[in-house]
């Protein structure tokens, strides 16, 4: 009697996502960074898991959407590099996004707290294409100010997550007519 094996599939979604704990446990890791307000720390943590993100989301290519989280997190990541370890944002984003106050409450070059941001002027910005700089109205949140790079990885994000529910429903559908 010859041991049966399941079948396999070349669909890109088949099998466990790689190396995920890394990736979530970075993101996480930012999150949590970004709430101590501690700038070196920040910085450290910043500079360290975009890297992790980077190479994690390379190894998933195979899942759609998990390319342009590569993409975002790098474009990210040379912004935050290029910049001391924080994304620049300057005081006429700010104010755009309705936030007046903060451009008024820090200095130049100083850490925004709660935040991986720091204020810097249009002119001492290292590739000032890739730092926050556009508005968005978001539901519930209100307006914030995100970078290409942030609009990419979150692209990447919720094509990952719906390419994933649309496979969990399909298997789902199948097992159900099956």
């Amino acid at each position: 009697m010859h041991p049966t094996h399941p079948p396999t599939s070349n669909h890109p979604m088949e099998g466990q996502l790689r190396f995920k704990f890394f990736m979530f446990g970075a993101l996480g890791l930012q999150l949590l960074s970004v709430q101590v307000s501690h700038d070196l720390l920040t910085r450290l943590v910043l500079l360290s898991t975009h890297p992790i993100v980077i190479l994690a989301a390379i190894a998933n290519a195979r899942v759609p959407g998990l390319r342009l989280v590569a993409a975002g997190a790098l474009l990210n990541f040379i912004a935050i590099a290029a910049n001391g370890g924080l994304m620049p944002i300057s005081p006429e984003a700010l104010e755009a996004a309705g936030d007046r106050e903060i451009a008024d409450a820090v200095a130049f070059g100083d850490a925004i707290p709660r935040s991986k941001s720091v204020l810097l002027p249009e002119d001492q910005m290292v590739f000032p294409g890739l730092v926050d700089r556009f508005v968005l109205e978001v539901p519930v949140v209100g307006s914030k100010v995100v970078s290409i790079g942030d609009l990419l990885l979150t692209t990447g994000l919720l094509v990952a997550t719906g390419a994933v529910l649309v496979r969990s429903v399909a298997k789902v559908a199948s097992a159900d007519h099956g």
